[in-house]
């Protein structure tokens, strides 16, 4: 978009000598990304709220990190680059020895209709967990693809819980992207995709980097869809953010 249009769009919010490339308007435009009312067997029946105790799922977007991102990549930071992927947020977690799972922002009861939970008995993840000998309590992260969800744009015939992050409850801290992909393979639950493992910043450009997230996604067969776009997480745990990628984002196929 040019400039000027975006400056009188912006009805003089931002004055137009103010505005960066790369720089998020999508709030000040009054952007939003549209996402499919979630279905009875998404929604379930609630438990109580998403537990205090762990992080929701969310990442900042990079470009409103310009400084930081020019700043990692003069470090020489490294990161794991992941596929972000389009369903519904999924917690599961161990805490004072109880299981539980979670939508984004509910704490749900277990009910047979309940997509959430039905995955969560199907792979067995309770059981996976308590297996685990983390010393403490532990979540685990990802999201919930399939039919059903999202619209399936994967195209799968039942739906799938992928990983992006185990969070150590009575550490308070996230699992480093090595140690989590390490046992996420040993509990033999399913990850989102790993683009690259020890990936720097190139030049530290926000543009390169939006760049980077406009690609097909790995997910399904040759004709399929966009990715909505890539994680950054770093190595040794820390800074992390996410790029949308703007061809998602127009539904370009």
């Amino acid at each position: 978009m040019e400039l000027e249009v975006l400056s009188e769009k912006l009805n003089g919010l931002i004055p137009i000598n103010d505005l960066l490339i790369g720089m998020d308007v999508s709030e000040l435009l009054g952007i939003v990304k549209w996402e499919m009312p979630m279905n009875a067997q998404l929604a379930g029946m609630a438990r109580g709220n998403f537990p205090t105790q762990i992080p929701k799922t969310d990442q900042e977007r990079v470009q409103n990190l310009v400084k930081e991102i020019a700043q990692a990549a003069q470090d020489g930071l490294q990161f794991e680059v992941t596929e972000k992927l389009e369903g519904s947020s999924m917690t599961v977690y161990l805490i004072d020895g109880v299981f539980g799972v979670c939508s984004r922002n509910l704490d749900l009861k277990e009910t047979e209709d309940n997509t959430f939970w039905q995955v969560a008995r199907r792979d067995n993840i309770e059981a996976k967990m308590r297996a685990v000998p983390t010393g403490g309590d532990f979540a685990i992260q990802g999201e919930l693809i399939g039919p059903g969800i999202q619209g399936n744009i994967y195209k799968l015939s039942k739906p799938e819980f992928r990983v992006f992050d185990v969070y150590n409850i009575s550490g308070g801290f996230y699992m480093t992207p090595h140690d989590r992909r390490a046992l996420i393979k040993n509990m033999g639950l399913l990850h989102v995709p790993v683009m690259l493992v020890d990936k720097d910043l190139g030049v530290g450009s926000v543009e390169e980097i939006l760049d980077w997230a406009d690609a097909q996604s790995v997910m399904g067969d040759i004709t399929g869809p966009w990715r909505e776009g890539i994680v950054f997480k770093e190595v040794n745990g820390g800074m992390s953010f996410k790029a949308i990628s703007n061809k998602y984002l127009l539904g370009e196929k």
